[in-house]
């Protein structure tokens, strides 16, 4: 069975304390280019510099949010630790909004956050599941919503090509 890629364009929100491999993960997914298409142009806007950014290569680095971001297209761009930015910002969130197809940035985060709606009568999957996937440092619990996406995909671990990846099903 083959694993879905990340579809271009999307939305994705990446959540964990500091520290926590975010930004390695981020990393991986386009070192394995686990977006299809993959994008020809990347643009990383980030709060804090940091020294992974120096062994990334064809990424355009950007302190803060682009002054210009309305008019960038046929690109990915990644958010890092810019929320506060990302909330204020109505160029931003149109952004989102038309090049994504998704209402709006605050949307995503309710329906985020209303997660646990997947699953109705089983309640304890999504957190058996997760505390399963990140009961190892680094883990992570990986959670496709796309309309789509094979109900028994929906839900995996270790996605990336050379991971033995493990999917969550309810039973």
């Amino acid at each position: 069975m083959e694993f879905p890629n990340l579809k271009h364009p999307f939305s994705m929100m990446i959540c964990g304390p500091s520290n926590s491999g975010k930004t390695f993960f981020v990393r991986r997914i386009l070192e394995t280019k686990l977006i299809k298409p993959f994008p020809n142009k990347i643009i990383w806007c980030y709060g804090i510099y940091q020294k992974l950014f120096e062994k990334m290569s064809d990424i355009e680095f950007h302190e803060g949010i682009p002054s210009d971001v309305e008019n960038i297209t046929n690109a990915l761009i990644i958010i890092d630790d810019l929320m506060n930015e990302v909330g204020d910002d109505k160029k931003l969130s149109n952004l989102f909004t038309k090049g994504s197809h998704h209402r709006d940035i605050s949307r995503q985060a309710t329906d985020f956050l209303s997660i646990r709606q997947m699953y109705p009568s089983q309640s304890k999957f999504l957190l058996e599941s997760y505390d399963d996937a990140t009961k190892a440092p680094y883990g992570y619990l990986f959670m496709d919503l796309k309309p789509e996406t094979n109900e028994r995909l929906r839900i995996r671990t270790s996605i990336f090509p050379e991971d033995k990846n493990i999917v969550y099903v309810p039973r």
